[in-house]
């Protein structure tokens, strides 16, 4: 029976287990759609094709499994394009699947409709790689390898395009080919274990980071934490990880008084992240990190030009290799250099300096974060560049890991939440998905509430209206630039509510956040799953009676 390559494609995600595809169908992508109602996979509209990308961002990150989208060729290509740099940034394995116009007018200049000088080395510029199908009988091949890729040593995003002709192309007996995944771990293991202990034993006192690529564990780093009895600094990916542990620091490395705590140790163990500069240094004051020695365990062994100099980069996967220290220092019975209990009194102390350090405007947005979390405790946080985020990055400690997620840091694109929360929503029906965003961000994908509404999304939207770019207001006034583009005007959400005929909520104080969150959730599920939209105007947001019972 012959199939056409768009359907082998479709089989092929099918065996590779995709459940979701993301993207806006198109004349020339039309293809990739046939026989798609048929099979077990959802397809989700977004608004835009920037939409469909944040959405797989947001699942790939709840669920640790790609997000795939696909988009036509051209301006469905360029518009992924910043969802395709943030993935980059922040390691998130993405597929992202286009066409292109036919074989025959590849290279050439012709005037066609959504044509692009090099379509493929624009992708391959926010990607790990960027494949060209040309011949039908690869398809699936190359789909798979694809696939894998994006979990590779370094996830992230990779770009397959299919000529209009190729995608349309009938072909019989040609196998599927899934291929397997890429194997993490080094040969290298033992030898890698023995010189991480040597490192370790030849110190007085250690110190670990944890970032987004250790999220699966952690047990593994809580236990390694207590067994050399060094605290765990939490980079904005790895928050939720060791969430009660009196070891863990859930802040960051950016702020002084983390500074001044990390000059009490000589070394450095970093688990799954490379400690950019968005990590350790976000308010640009161009001090280093200084250790002794930095040992780095991750699967990618080429970290990016920046980071702080690392003596012994360890290429292994995170959780596996925590397992096995675990096994060899339990066997080996290490001493320890401090006391425990002297190491969560210096935790303890930090942690009660950055609240008394916080600004009014943190008090708040810590207070509503936290609130949330108490209230639903199976929320996640989708978070947006807005001020109440900006406070969790520095200090927030979530209930578990991959419930504090933002866009934020890294590519730090404006807009990446409600599509974002979408993509986390679909992939954990389970949990509350709040999305949390500011007036500003929200503009750039306001329209993807529609989406959610489409999906009975019980999404509650949190919109932290500050009437413009605030940020970016306090930057000009630092720096005795006059205001200029920083006021647009929001539009009023209640009445944006009610044009979705959702429910709509204004919040303005803390002590009406339990009565707010029980209305938001009931009504949302009266009749059908449903967003809604909870508006907190920070003039006249008060923290009153912190009281949640």
């Amino acid at each position: 029976m012959a199939y056409t390559v768009g359907e082998i494609i479709i089989e092929t995600l099918t065996d590779l287990g995709v459940q979701v595809v993301f993207g806006i169908p198109g004349v020339h992508s039309v293809e990739l759609y046939r026989g798609l109602a048929q099979k077990n996979i959802r397809h989700i509209t977004p608004r835009h094709e920037q939409g469909a990308g944040f959405m797989a961002d947001g699942y790939a990150r709840r669920s640790g499994m790609p997000g795939v989208c696909f988009v036509i060729t051209g301006p469905g290509l360029t518009n992924i394009i910043t969802p395709m740099a943030q993935a980059y940034a922040d390691r998130i394995p993405m597929l992202v699947i286009s066409t292109i116009n036919p074989t025959p007018e590849l290279g050439k200049n012709s005037g066609l409709l959504h044509a692009l000088p090099d379509q493929s080395k624009l992708a391959k510029s926010v990607s790990l790689k960027s494949y060209t199908i040309t011949n039908p009988k690869n398809a699936s091949k190359i789909v798979s390898k694809a696939f894998f890729e994006t979990l590779g040593s370094r996830k992230g995003p990779v770009h397959i395009e299919i000529p209009t002709n190729i995608l349309e192309e009938r072909i019989s007996n040609v196998a599927r080919n899934i291929g397997s995944p890429i194997r993490l771990i080094s040969k290298k293991f033992k030898s890698d274990l023995l010189k991480f202990v040597k490192a370790v034993e030849s110190e007085e006192s250690t110190l670990i980071f944890a970032g987004g690529g250790a999220v699966n564990a952690s047990e593994e780093l809580s236990e390694l934490s207590e067994k050399l009895c060094a605290p765990v600094i939490l980079t904005i990916n790895a928050r939720g990880l060791m969430s009660s542990s009196s070891m863990a620091l859930p802040a960051s490395p950016s702020l002084p008084v983390v500074r001044t705590f990390i000059k009490n140790y000589d070394i450095a163990i970093v688990i799954g992240s490379e400690l950019g500069p968005t990590d350790y240094d976000m308010f640009g004051t161009g001090e280093k990190l200084k250790f002794k020695k930095i040992i780095r365990i991750d699967t990618d062994p080429n970290p990016n030009i920046g980071t702080p100099k690392i003596n012994l980069n360890i290429t292994q996967d995170s959780k596996l290799f925590l397992q096995e220290i675990n096994r060899y220092l339990l066997e080996k019975n290490l001493r320890r250099k401090r006391l425990k209990s002297d190491v969560e009194k210096m935790v303890s102390n930090t942690k009660a300096q950055i609240r008394k350090n916080l600004s009014g405007l943190e008090k708040k947005s810590i207070a509503l974060i936290e609130g949330i979390y108490l209230l639903l405790p199976k929320a996640v946080i989708v978070g947006d560049s807005t001020k109440p985020v900006y406070a969790g990055n520095d200090f927030i400690n979530p209930p578990g890991p991959k419930t504090w997620f933002n866009a934020a840091t890294g590519f730090g694109a404006l807009g990446y939440a409600p599509p974002s929360a979408i993509g986390a929503q679909i992939a954990d029906p389970e949990s509350q998905v709040i999305c949390l965003v500011g007036d500003g961000g929200l503009q750039f994908s306001l329209t993807e509430i529609g989406s959610a509404l489409d999906e009975n999304l019980p999404i509650i939207y949190v919109i932290w209206n500050n009437h413009g770019y605030k940020e970016i207001s306090d930057f000009m006034d630092s720096k005795n630039i006059e205001r200029i583009g920083v006021t647009p005007s929001p539009p009023n959400f209640k009445f944006i509510a009610e044009a979705y005929s959702i429910p709509y909520f204004h919040l303005t104080k803390i002590s009406s956040l339990r009565k707010i969150l029980d209305k938001a959730t009931k009504k949302m599920r009266e009749k059908e799953f449903k967003p809604c939209i909870i508006e907190v105007d920070e003039h006249n947001f008060s923290l009153g009676s912190q009281n949640n019972g």
